[in-house]
């Protein structure tokens, strides 16, 4: 019970992290010049991503997304959601988990439930985001200076390394998807490309990306080279599997 609880609470947190980073960086660059005519699609991209369910035969509204994607309790792939179960799996194993981890959570569980989603609007999005990250941070923080780097170490970060691999291949083929339809299959080149930088930004790869590649432009072949194979960037592909082996690896076996 304990190392379930443990996995899907590493899980839980990852996912909100994900979710929380494709919504606010999918929504501000559908500010800029080559995505202003495109908002409706963006907002839809946003659902599709977070596997929220919604009514494709009429027009979207951002009050309906924010209160859909980020706080629905009744929508199980809501930001609200799964910090909640983030916040349930980590009540559970009080005793196995530091003071300061438990702390963290809740206090990340009371910032998103004290806000009203009939009073946030697309103005607050960008603070609203900026906390969230805030928060992840000293979770994250928690996790590596507080508790010791045993089983509960190596659970937990099964559950966070598999998480992490998942959302990574999920933005990715939503953004392959977005960006074959913006650009008409590629016929136009620069909103190809730029769709692919918005799935850089959105995993964090975007000065990564640019420092690797200086003398080089921007193309398919060098983002998915970093995102797959480069196992020096902690969101890799390589990187998280290889991380979810090797704490699988170091987990005690007990007759």
């Amino acid at each position: 019970r304990v190392a379930e609880n443990l996995y899907w609470m590493g899980r839980h947190i990852e996912r909100a992290d994900f979710c929380n980073r494709y919504t606010g960086v999918q929504f501000f660059n559908s500010l800029s010049a080559p995505m202003s005519g495109h908002k409706d699609f963006i907002l839809r991209s946003i659902l599709y991503m977070s596997d929220s369910s919604f009514d494709t035969t009429r027009p979207l509204s951002e009050q309906e997304v924010w209160k859909t994607v980020i706080f629905d309790p009744l929508n199980p792939n809501s930001i609200f959601s799964s910090i909640n179960h983030a916040r349930e799996n980590a009540r559970g194993i009080r005793n196995t988990i530091s003071t300061e981890l438990w702390e963290s959570i809740n206090k990340w569980y009371l910032f998103c439930k004290n806000r009203s989603h009939e009073e946030f609007s697309s103005s607050d999005l960008f603070w609203f985001s900026e906390q969230m990250i805030a928060h992840q941070a000293l979770i994250k923080s928690s996790m590596v200076n507080t508790i010791l780097h045993d089983d509960v170490w190596h659970f937990l970060n099964v559950g966070v390394s598999l998480e992490r691999t998942l959302q990574v291949l999920k933005i990715i083929r939503t953004k392959i998807s977005d960006s074959a339809i913006l650009s008409n299959s590629g016929a136009l080149e620069s909103l190809k490309i730029f769709q692919l930088s918005v799935l850089l930004r959105s995993v964090g790869a975007y000065d990564v990306h640019q420092t690797i590649n200086k003398a080089q432009l921007m193309t398919t072949a060098t983002i998915f080279k970093l995102i797959f194979s480069n196992d020096l960037f902690p969101r890799s592909t390589v990187s998280s599997t290889g991380k979810v082996f090797r704490h699988l690896s170091k987990i005690s076996v007990k007759s």
